[in-house]
């Protein structure tokens, strides 16, 4: 398998740095991304510099071209010398893509392909990437309002982190956040403060301040605050989003998928004056 002391993940949803943010930031904070892979195997060259494009093309909203580059990754993996794990990872670029684009049904079956080859391995490296898919499949969960499918996968994604330790501390800070906010959004704030608490925890240290990370995380735990009223909650959340915006870019799909569940809420509770807030600063809104 590629294997290296910091695997290789292709896309770790909106949390991971922008390619806008500089060199050593870069390395420092997606230190599991395909960057970290070492390899004099010219194939997994190929390999490496093609999901690099396909990774950006996806964070920029460009899906055909993600997609149209991880389908010919796809097969590439399948020659490598040891394959199972970029394999996997190639079916999670692909699942998330299919999410970006409404295909609910084609991205379940793609995360599906990529945990069962995964799912039972005892090497770390795969726990990881079991645990990033089962996040990814957690989101998908939560968008078909399955959030008992989606806590399940998000507490399974979190022991499967901690079992790996310091080298998958990151990711589990990200699946701490997701948890946390999933028990914000049910109104079960007892149990989202001391994930949360984890979660910024671990971020304070593998994170720069003002990072997307970094931002997401501080987000939540304010939202975990008991007593906000509604009001308050669309401010916080409108106010990072704003900020976040510069660090990924106003296409990068996890952003998107953040404001489109917002737009729902303010809907919901008749704030059509925030819907129209959000759309001054999100021109993607307005279409």
């Amino acid at each position: 398998m590629i294997r290296a002391s910091k695997p290789a993940y292709f896309f770790s949803r909106y949390n991971d740095v922008s390619p806008r943010q500089s060199g050593s930031a870069v390395m420092t904070t997606n230190k599991h991304l395909i960057d970290s892979i070492s390899s004099d195997d010219p194939k997994n060259k190929i390999w490496k510099s093609r999901m690099a494009v396909a990774r950006m093309a996806y964070h920029e909203g460009q899906f055909k071209d993600a997609e149209h580059l991880l389908a010919l990754l796809l097969e590439q993996s399948k020659e490598l010398k040891e394959s199972t794990f970029a394999t996997a990872s190639t079916y999670c670029g692909l699942g998330a893509v299919c999410a970006a684009t409404n295909r609910i049904e084609q991205a379940q079956k793609y995360y599906e392909l990529g945990l069962n080859l995964v799912q039972a391995s005892r090497d770390k490296a795969d726990s990881e990437l079991c645990a990033v898919i089962l996040r990814f499949q957690a989101n998908l969960l939560w968008d078909k309002d399955d959030l008992s499918g989606a806590q399940r996968n998000l507490e399974r994604s979190v022991e499967l982190l901690t079992a790996v330790g310091e080298n998958g501390e990151h990711l589990l800070a990200l699946s701490l956040c997701d948890l946390s906010f999933l028990h914000i959004i049910a109104n079960r704030l007892d149990l989202a403060k001391p994930l949360i608490a984890k979660a910024m925890s671990i971020i304070s240290r593998t994170s720069e301040a003002g990072s997307a990370d970094y931002l997401r995380a501080d987000m939540i735990y304010q939202l975990s605050i008991p007593g906000l009223d509604q009001e308050s909650k669309y401010n916080i959340f409108l106010d990072t989003a704003i900020k976040e915006q510069y660090q990924l870019g106003s296409h990068n799909p996890h952003l998107v998928r953040a404001l489109a569940r917002f737009a729902v809420s303010a809907k919901e509770s008749g704030r059509t004056d925030l819907i129209d807030l959000a759309k001054e600063h999100f021109e993607f809104l307005a279409k």
